[in-house]
């Protein structure tokens, strides 16, 4: 081989090279980024980042989420009023209350004891405090004791918040 014909080798194979990691670097990024794993991986709820269970639906068919002892959702505002839903079936709730902080962007909106089974609606005023419609919103929920069904003679091992319902939007 010749000199002319070893630099287009190296030439070609270089280029080919950088395609490659160009490429690979590319898939990566957009597989690293959470839409893209929510798209790759085929997840179905995008809105909660940590700290929940998976869906559930209650007797009336409702879907909603357990925390563990912290969770995160990720909201897109849709409205100026944000609507949460909320409850908890600890059978002694009455007896031994749960606290709850709730946050939106890391910024404490809400702090309440949650002491019956009822469900409750929240309701916060998102433009009052500065957000616009299509914006994201990162909600907080934050409980100081966690429950297991376990204790009270189910099957279910699992360590239990509060249960969060379907997020909607007022307006």
């Amino acid at each position: 081989m010749n000199d002319k014909n070893k630099n287009i080798y190296i030439s070609c194979l270089t280029l080919l090279f950088l395609i490659y990691i160009f490429f690979s670097g590319y898939t990566s990024i957009k597989l690293l980024s959470k839409d893209g794993k929510y798209n790759y991986f085929g997840w179905r709820d995008k809105e909660n980042v940590y700290g929940f269970y998976s869906s559930e639906k209650s007797e009336r068919g409702n879907e909603f989420n357990w925390t563990q002892e912290e969770g995160l959702k990720s909201i897109k505002i849709k409205g100026e009023t944000i609507v949460i839903p909320i409850f908890c079936l600890k059978p002694d709730i009455d007896l031994s209350p749960i606290n709850i902080k709730i946050f939106f962007d890391d910024k404490q909106v809400d702090c309440f004891v949650l002491d019956n089974t009822d469900l409750k609606y929240l309701l916060y005023d998102v433009t009052d405090m500065g957000y616009k419609i299509g914006d994201t919103i990162n909600i907080k929920f934050k409980i100081d004791s966690l429950w297991s069904p376990q204790d009270y003679g189910s099957e279910d091992a699992r360590h239990l918040g509060i249960a969060i319902g379907e997020i909607k939007f007022l307006n």
